[in-house]
Order: structure tokens, then sequence, then C-alpha cells
């Protein structure tokens, strides 16, 4: 995510002072990337580039001295952030001063400085690529999706391929490409790397996956079965999902990559934890399960949670969804995907937010889902009291939608423990529990 994401921090920055601050940030983080010379993964796509980035950074960790924001900080004022490694200090003069000083002292005197460094390479528009590039070049770039995510700013899918591909074009000769092989959109922009192309998914990838077993239980697991050229090998994610799988095998591509030995990686995917807000289960109240995916949506998101919802064990299943916004011209048809989707899985309850929610929940409707069992509202707020009174011992609840519609506030009202919403949810300080 790329501008929208920043909002947690900086998006009330003038203009003015955005225009300030980037070419200075700029200026810093290439430098300091020239004087240490980290080895630098950055990861790119529609879809999962956090997750990945996570799991790449904790198999990674256990090998190298590394090192990734504890945020996605991702665009042009995100990424050299990461690469100073200070978070982003919003309005406040003194946080500022505090990042540059941070950048002075890496940079008049030598200091201990991450040998790795895993970052995201954020965009919503065209050319904002190449000005990442310019910041900081990686040497692993990790392609994790094209499909349709901040389509309202692009012309086609095809616009958003060659946008996103820029990342696979500036690796230098000795640079390793890590594609996904199961995004045929993404395995069409092998070519564009000029060295080692090493894909992962299913059948036949460079990282195959020969098998995965979940596991619904008291602590929901995956067991992920995998062959590379070096080794095999049976790990444990601690999640679900697809998502967190592809994720998984993008952390095991990386480090096949740079050589990374088989029990580290095993150790690192081992203690992989989801991130707040991507299809992470939660326990709920009247001992239900919570799926928690409400740090954004788009349409492959959405289809991915859903699926989980249907593959959840329980009889009684509710999905509370809201608009996915920034989709352009496509929003109406991929949101009435959605609802015909909802409507297949047979699902107790469809609770939607927001003005698109209500075109899920017509075409649920259109699709078969019976009247009573459809229910829409225009906020976050408005839905929370009756998803509560849907619930009952046992209910397993999808909560999802794009980040403007808040749908983190519907989990926090639901979920077992609110006390630790500051840790497991998304969105929980500064501004964001102010608006």
């Amino acid at each position: 995510m790329n501008g929208s994401s920043m909002l947690l921090s900086y998006g009330k920055l003038k203009n003015s002072m955005r225009r300030f601050v980037e070419p200075i940030l700029a200026f810093f983080a290439r430098r300091i990337v020239a004087k240490y010379e980290p080895k630098i993964v950055g990861i790119t796509g529609s879809v999962g580039k956090t997750s990945t980035r996570a799991a790449v950074f904790a198999v990674l960790s256990q090998r190298y001295s590394a090192y990734t924001p504890p945020k996605n900080l991702n665009d042009k004022i995100g990424l050299p952030l990461g690469i100073i490694g200070m978070d982003s200090p919003g309005k406040s003069m003194i946080g500022w001063a505090k990042v540059l000083a941070r950048a002075l002292s890496l940079l008049l005197f030598r200091q201990k400085y991450p040998e790795v460094l895993v970052l995201e390479y954020g965009i919503d528009r065209v050319g904002e690529m190449g000005q990442l590039l310019a910041i900081a070049v990686p040497q692993v770039s990790v392609l994790t999706s094209i499909g349709f995510s901040h389509y309202e700013f692009f012309s086609d899918i095809e616009t958003v391929a060659r946008e996103k591909s820029r990342i696979l074009e500036a690796l230098p000769a000795s640079g390793i490409a890590v594609l996904n092989g199961d995004d045929e959109r993404v395995l069409a922009q092998s070519g564009k790397a000029k060295g080692l192309v090493i894909t992962y998914g299913h059948t036949s990838q460079t990282v195959d996956l020969l098998e995965q077993t979940e596991i619904f239980t008291d602590t929901p697991a995956t067991t992920l079965r995998m062959r590379t050229p070096r080794f095999s090998l049976t790990a444990r994610l601690s999640a679900l999902g697809a998502p967190h799988v592809s994720a998984g095998l993008a952390a095991v591509a990386v480090a096949e990559a740079l050589g990374v030995e088989e029990s580290a990686v095993v150790r690192g995917l081992a203690a992989y934890r989801p991130v707040p807000g991507r299809l992470h289960i939660l326990g709920g109240v009247r001992r239900s399960w919570v799926i928690d995916d409400t740090y954004n949506a788009s349409p492959d998101s959405m289809r991915e949670a859903l699926a989980l919802l249907g593959r959840f064990p329980g009889a009684h299943k509710l999905a509370v969804l809201g608009d996915m916004l920034e989709l352009g011209a496509v929003s109406d048809a991929e949101h009435q995907a959605i609802g015909r989707q909802a409507a297949s899985l047979g699902v107790n309850h469809l609770v939607t937010v927001g003005p698109s929610g209500k075109i899920i929940a017509e075409a649920a409707l259109a699709a078969g889902l019976p009247e009573e069992r459809v229910i829409s509202f225009d906020t976050s707020a408005q839905a929370t009291v009756t998803v509560q009174e849907l619930m009952r011992e046992g209910s397993v609840v999808l909560v999802k939608g794009s980040q403007g519609v808040r749908m983190e506030r519907i989990t926090k009202e639901i979920m077992a423990e609110p006390m630790r919403a500051g840790d497991l949810l998304c969105r929980q300080y500064g501004t964001w529990l102010r608006q």
C-alpha cells in the first residue's frame, strides 16, 4: 500500500512539508545505502507485501543481522525512513529533527548497521516505482502478485503489471528475482529480470509446495512440506490461509536465493506470526473465532478470506464485509462478485458496511441468500451491536474491509481480549483512535 497506508503516521502532513521532507530523506537514504552496502530484499505486489515481508524477515534474521520496519513504511517518505531505521514522527518537528539526527549520525560515524534490509515498495500510480528505485535498488526483488489493488489510478491491469515489474528490471545482473509461480501475471514478468529467477508455489516451482495441512485447534496452524533445489523440509506456520502460506513460500525462496541453511528456515517459519489485521485468527466472545482481516481489502484478498471462512470448521458462520476502496471502474463488478461468493458459501448471516457494501449485499440476495440473513449498515460503528447479537457459541466470524471503512472497530468489540487490542489489531494508536 502506498499513500493511504502511510496515513497512519504522516497522512496529514501539509503538501509543502512533504515536498521539503521527501528529497532530504531520499538524499540521506541513498548515501546510507552506499556507505553500509546492506543487502536489500525489496518486496512489492498487489496483495501480500506486508505478510511476505514479515515472513522473509523472520527467516533471514535467523542467519543475518537483519532489519525490517515495524510498520509498512513503503512510499517516498516511508522507504527512506526504513533505511534510516526510524518510524514516522508525523507532524512533530522534534520527531523530524531526531530522524535527521539519526541519519546524520549514520553518515558521519561508522555504526553498527544491518547486513540485510527487508523493505516494501508500495505504489498506487504510474511512475512511483521508479521514484522508489531511485532511492534504493534491491539485490533480491520479490513480486507477490499482480491484481486489482489501487486500480483506481491505473488504466488497466497491464499497466499495473508494467509498473510493479520495474522492480525486476532494476535488478543488477547479479540480482535475484523471486516470483510467485501461482500468479500467471507475475510469471509473465520473469523475462524482465537480468539474473537468476526463483519461483515459489504449487507444481514444479523452484520452491515447490508438496503438501499443506491446516490445523483448526486452540492454536490454529498450517504444516507445510516443501522441496527446494538444496533440501526438502517440513515446517509449521502459526497461521491459516493462502496468503500466509504464500508468504512462507516466498520466505523459503529468498532463503534459497541467499543460501540460508535448512534449520534456520524451519526456525524462522516457526517464529512467523500474522501481522495484525492480516488473516489473524483471534478468540471471540462466546467462545467463538474471529478471522480479523481488517487492515485492508482488495478483490483477491477478499476472495481468499472468504475461502478460509468456508474451510473453517463450524456450522455457524458470519461474513462481515466492508467496502473495497480505490478500485475505480471495476468497483461495482468486483463487489458484486464478492456478494455472489458469500452467497455460495451459505453463510448464516452477511453483514455489510458502506455504500459498496450494499452492492455486496444486493448481489448476495440476487444469488439466493435469504433476505433475513443479509443486513447492511453505513458505518462500522453502526454494525457492531448487530454483529454481537448474531454471534453464538462456536461462531466463526470473518471481519474484512478497506482501511477507510474502519472494520477493526467491529473486531475490537467482539474479540475475547479487547484489552489486548493494541497488540492484536491494526490502527490502535495516534490519530486513528481519535478519528
